[in-house]
């Protein structure tokens, strides 16, 4: 009798030790949900699409029920880690903050910006209260990949001028053969801190300016590659932002159409003659056009024929008065 009550205990423990297991997880869930509402972390379960075009809609799907009807979706470089799944944004590299509309109790939707440059990010969710505070490098994210649409390929209608001449009284260096100037730095190409590149009231001597019309170039500056004769032309497009551009280097803006693109401070020195400029956009390149930068000043042809005028003038005065004199008829002639 005794054997039966002890064996009929042993089995009905299992169900009970099982109940309380259960019900420890969920008490352990519970505790994980409220401790990242109250750190402001939205885990998310899913990002898709995982490719998305700019313009796009964007839908995140938290692990469980988020409860404000206003978040914000980060997108931020990601960071190389040796840690599997340490996929949060680097310091300093947060790129968008973009208003995610809520859809229903556990999902959201973005619309991925036009102006963010192409590439991979981490993208995180937080409460709209929390991101001005918030560290939102170390909240857990899921990887989109930003791509350009097939329909968007660059299109390069002109180039103004298509001829360049250097400003009066600039004096231009002899730069080595095939240098095009400094190296960009970074996504979007910026330069040290602290130079004044960025200021038209200060130009770099020796310099000119282009405008490029067309249609499709990327409002995110960095994304369009300036392809001069070829090869990539070094572009700092972070003056707006921020300022930080070498002296150097050229400085480029595209307005909010996506229309425009202006270059300036490009050095005649380095890219003086007759050359072809393009513009890229992802894997799509426009077509070429051809422009001149000259290194003579625009009105020292006209001084040249000028001199060269005086110069013939004077040499036929004087074959004239030491030509050979002969009389005919008793008539000096000649």
């Amino acid at each position: 009798m005794t054997l039966r009550k002890r064996v009929g205990c042993g089995k009905s423990s299992v169900p009970v030790f099982a109940a309380f297991a259960f019900a420890a997880a969920f008490v352990l869930a519970a505790y994980i949900c409220a401790r990242a509402a109250d750190s402001g972390e939205v885990a998310l379960s899913l990002v898709e699409p995982p490719n998305v075009a700019r313009s796009q809609s964007l839908t995140l799907k938290t692990v469980g029920p988020f409860g404000t009807d206003q978040a914000i979706a980060v997108f931020a470089e990601p960071c190389s880690s040796a840690q599997p799944g340490a996929t949060s944004g680097c310091s300093g590299t947060i790129q968008k903050q973009i208003v995610c509309v809520k859809k229903d109790a556990g999902s959201c939707s973005a619309i991925v910006p036009l102006d963010l440059p192409l590439g991979t990010y981490a993208v995180a969710l937080v409460p709209a209260t929390l991101t001005s505070s918030a560290d939102l490098t170390l909240i857990p994210s899921l990887m989109v990949t930003v791509a350009s649409s097939s329909d968007q390929r660059p299109v390069l209608l002109g180039v103004m001028p298509t001829v360049s001449y250097p400003p009066q009284g600039d004096q231009i260096a002899p730069i080595p053969e095939g240098s095009l100037g400094p190296e960009p730095v970074g996504r979007g190409a910026h330069g040290s801190a602290g130079s004044n590149a960025c200021q038209d009231t200060n130009p770099q001597p020796a310099t000119i300016s282009l405008l490029l019309t067309g249609s499709n170039f990327s409002r995110a500056g960095s994304d369009n590659r300036i392809l001069w004769k070829g090869s990539e032309m070094p572009v700092c497009w972070k003056c707006d932002q921020s300022g930080q551009c070498a002296a150097s280097m050229v400085i480029g803006t595209v307005d909010r159409s996506g229309r425009e693109i202006r270059l300036r401070n490009i050095s005649i020195a380095s890219f003086s003659g007759i050359s072809t400029i393009a513009v890229s956009v992802g894997s799509d390149t426009s077509e070429t056009k051809t422009i001149t930068i000259s290194r003579a000043a625009k009105d020292d042809p006209r001084w040249g024929a000028i001199v060269a005028l005086l110069v013939i003038g004077v040499l036929l005065f004087l074959i004239l008065a030491n030509a050979p004199k002969a009389r005919v008829g008793g008539t000096l002639k000649g």
